[in-house]
């Protein structure tokens, strides 16, 4: 194995006794950052680094082992890291190397940034080829290896040439300050031959076995090892380093015995150092390689290293060790194999528990490979495992298929929990990679088959968004999203979840224009939900969009308007039946949400609506003066719909002072409405028709209306002075609803006068123009009944033949012929209506036409 396997190289051996004249304290920075770097705090680590190298002060020689140390770092971060994060930490190990360089071009030492630079680039193309090695699809992966290590090969080779040719120079001269003698030139020479060494040792292993390529990069290795080792004394610490690497060669060429020589040579002379734990390791590896699996697992019975890179390759091993063991009893022992294999599952939580998400990654995969997909490694945890390497490889369907798998080991087992956890697991590797459709079945899928399990709203929620995105392309699946939306809240109706689906809910339908199923979805939303104001007030508007489209044919239906004031309710003090309660601004918002729908669309919802608004007027605490502002009107109303709380409406109405025209104007439109609701025709006054046979009111009804006309006249009264400043829309009302309580009130002159007024300045208002032309045909002046014949002719002028309105304009014309002493004009005109396709037979207007005539003494033909 390359060495050291977590692919960062510290040049210390040589800058031992270099000379540099640090103090105490610049020692101690060095080995701070060193520790810190060692104990995986990177981040840390760095910003030590950083804020020290800030400081412009900063001796030469300091800020060049500084930025040497934080390339170190970062580029062990990037070891550590995922293989989508370790992109960014590898360049800025690099950028920070190309900053020095620029910044400091003459720095004495700066060739140690150079060679710590492309050292950083050999480290990444072996962490490449490490992830290759326990890859399923390595292609990509081998590939990038060996671009980075032909990367490395030629940073290292040209740094090793320029070494060579400045040693003889350094011996001739003595260096300047801070410049590397010519003996730590010469260490530095070997290091950099070395790590050459490395680089075709990691280019022959990515490589098949018994390839040409493999062989030649091995026999290079060898040779670049060769030369140092004939050079450097025996108490050099790097020999010991080369003979390990040149055992490792050894061993990849099958030669075993050299390989033991060389190892047994390292026990024996650094039995207490890394470079001996290290080679135990390699020891273990090559009792593997010849199959000698016990020889392999006695070597753990000895003592281990605590901490350190040592202590994860031995662990690694160790690892190799019991796959090793589980795969030579997989065919005769299937209990002992079970063992090993629980073991090496075992083996593999330590090692990224003690040695860090790296070494964790690395023996995930190792296991992913080895156990996870064979047929005889159905483990959960194995499989657990498989599945989370092929999805950090981009197997993505591998992946949902392994989980799968996995979440059946676990539910057969009873392991309910880790079953759901991993069937997630599952749907999330389609969900992250967009496939809508199948993420969405696939969690809906889940949450209802374990729907007890504490995630599995969350699931089913996911299951409607996917839902959502599928429904973008496919109009026709918008259906399925609220199928699975209102099934979220029928079955988990109290989760944290269900307003979210009922938010979602209530926003389709209102896309949609159901305006009752959107209101009942708002409605349902509770005050824990952060949306829950604006999702009131979506209720409120789309009710009245619900009624509004139903208030003519047929009316709303009373019982539905009850629920929809009972779901406002709800929300309140008075729908958990305790009014004495607290009441907040949105409770109170939703009380008169609730008049509001009894007082527009119940039947008799008048006296419900007082108690609600009473109720939550006199509340505690005092409510708002812009709450009451609105409130105080509708219970005014409330009040003016009750006979025998009409009187205490117009009392009410009397002593009022709201500040705002808003506020009267709630009144005068909710009585205009309850007036309307009495007329037998709406849009007919009362009190106004073509003939007797126009319908009329009840005496009770007729009583009312002028009741509520006197309450509606003092509204008007209070708003009239303002009508200069109202706008055009809201100025013909005010004058309109005056005309309309004035001709209910029987005061006719005024009535017609304003309605003449009315009509003057809106031709176009076919309503306004017929109740203009019926008064001055009710009226008792002849030039009033000419004016109502002309009125009516223009009328009729703009009606399209055949309609009722045709037919009403034709009636009044010869009704006003007739008034005005005219009979053979008005008979004339009836026989030419009976005689004019489609004629009268049969229509609804056959018998008063019939009335008519008969007043002209002319039979109708």
């Amino acid at each position: 194995m390359g060495l050291p396997r977590s692919g960062i190289v510290i040049l210390i051996c040589w800058l031992v006794g270099s000379g540099l004249a640090y103090g105490q304290s610049d020692r101690d920075e060095l080995r701070f950052v060193e520790g810190l770097r060692q104990r995986r705090l990177f981040k840390l680590a760095e910003f030590h680094c950083r804020q020290q190298l800030a400081d412009s002060a900063l001796p030469a020689g300091l800020r060049t082992d500084l930025t040497l140390e934080l390339i170190r770092c970062q580029a062990a971060r990037a070891v550590h890291e995922t293989a989508e994060e370790s992109q960014r930490y590898w360049e800025q190990a690099r950028q920070t190397a190309a900053e020095f360089q620029r910044q400091h071009p003459d720095d004495p030492r700066g060739l140690l940034v150079r060679v710590q630079d492309a050292l950083t680039v050999l480290a990444r193309g072996q962490w490449y080829r490490q992830q290759s090695e326990v890859l399923a699809e390595p292609v990509e992966t081998v590939e990038s290896a060996r671009q980075y290590l032909r990367e490395a090969a030629r940073l290292l080779d040209p740094l090793h040439d320029e070494i060579v040719r400045e040693i003889p120079l350094r011996h001739r001269a003595s260096p300047s300050a801070g410049q590397l003698t010519s003996a730590e030139l010469i260490s530095l020479q070997h290091q950099v031959q070395f790590q050459l060494a490395r680089v075709y040792l990691n280019r022959a292993r990515c490589y098949p076995p018994d390839s040409e390529d493999r062989s030649a990069a091995l026999t290079a290795a060898v040779d670049q090892l060769q030369g140092p080792l004939a050079r450097i004394d025996e108490n050099d610490p790097l020999i010991w380093s080369i003979r390990l690497n040149l055992a490792i060669c050894m061993r990849l060429q099958g030669r075993w015995a050299d390989a033991e020589e060389l190892l047994e040579s390292v026990r024996q002379n650094e039995a207490s150092s890394e470079i001996a734990w290290l080679a135990r390791a390699e020891q273990v590896r090559l009792y593997l390689d010849r199959a000698q699996t016990q020889q392999a697992l006695a070597v753990f019975s000895q003592q281990r290293p605590p901490v350190g890179q040592a202590a994860a390759e031995l662990d690694f091993a160790y690892l190799e060790t019991c796959l090793a063991l589980w795969q030579a009893a997989m065919q005769e022992d299937a209990e002992t194999a079970d063992t090993w294999r629980d073991r090496a599952a075992q083996v593999v939580r330590s090692i990224e528990q003690v040695h860090g998400p790296y070494w964790g990654r690395r023996g995930d995969l190792l296991l992913v490979r080895t156990v996870g997909l064979s047929r005889a490694g159905g483990h959960v945890d194995i499989l657990s495992r498989t599945a989370d390497g092929l999805y950090r490889q981009g197997q993505w369907a591998d992946a949902v298929d392994a989980y799968e798998q996995a979440a059946g080991q676990a539910l057969a087992a009873g392991q309910t929990e880790q079953g759901f956890e991993l069937r997630y697991k599952a749907a999330l590797v389609e969900h992250q990679q967009q496939q809508h459709p199948s993420a969405s079945r696939r969690l809906r899928q889940l949450a209802l088959d374990l729907a007890d399990q504490p995630a599995a709203p969350d699931a089913h929620l996911l299951a409607a968004w996917n839902a959502a995105q599928q429904a973008r392309s496919q109009s026709e699946s918008l259906e399925l999203y609220a199928q699975i939306l209102e099934e979220h809240t029928h079955r988990w109706p109290t989760s944290a979840t269900a307003d979210t689906a009922r938010w979602w809910l209530g926003r389709l339908r209102e896309s949609q224009n159901r305006w009752q199923a959107a209101a009942q979805a708002y409605q349902a939303i509770s005050r824990n939900h952060d949306q829950h104001a604006l999702a009131w007030e979506a209720a409120a508007r789309c009710w009245d969009q619900a009624f509004a489209a139903s208030e003519q044919d047929p009316p709303p239906d009373e019982q539905t308007v009850q629920a929809a004031a009972a779901g406002f309710l709800e929300h309140t003090p008075i729908g958990s039946g305790q009014p004495q309660r607290t009441w907040t601004s949105a409770q109170r918002y939703c009380a008169t949400q609730a008049a509001k729908l009894l007082l527009e669309y119940s039947i008799d919802g008048y006296a419900q609506a007082e108690t609600i608004l009473r109720t939550a007027l006199d509340g505690s605490p005092p409510p708002e003066d812009d709450w009451r502002w609105q409130a105080e009107p509708l219970w005014i109303l409330a009040l003016a719909g009750q006979p025998d709380r009409r009187s205490a409406a117009a009392e009410e109405l009397a002593t009022s002072a709201w500040p705002t025209s808003d506020a009267y104007w709630t009144v005068l439109i909710g009585v205009h409405r309850q007036i309307r609701r009495l007329q037998p025709d709406p849009d007919q006054p009362l009190g106004i028709g073509l003939d007797e046979t126009d319908p009329q009111p009840s005496q009770k009804d007729r009583r009312t209306v002028q009741q509520l006309a006197d309450v509606q006249m003092t509204v008007v009264d209070r708003l009239w002075p303002q009508l200069p400043r109202l706008d055009g829309p809201q100025r013909t009302t005010l004058k309109r609803i005056r005309a309309e309580t004035l001709l209910v009130a029987q005061l006719r002159d005024q009535a017609q006068a304003a309605y003449a007024e009315l009509a003057g300045k809106h031709p176009d208002d076919q309503q306004i123009q017929k109740t203009h032309a019926r008064l001055l045909l009710e009226s008792d002046s002849r030039d009033a009944w000419q004016q109502g014949l002309d009125a009516w002719r223009r009328i009729a002028a703009r009606q399209r033949p055949g309609t009722e309105g045709w037919y009403e304009a034709r009636y009044a014309i010869a009704a006003a012929l007739i008034q005005l002493d005219q009979p053979d004009q008005a008979a004339s005109r009836i026989r030419y209506l009976q005689a004019l396709p489609p004629g009268l037979d049969g229509t609804p207007w056959q018998a008063r036409f019939q009335a008519l005539l008969d007043q002209t003494s002319t039979p109708l033909q």
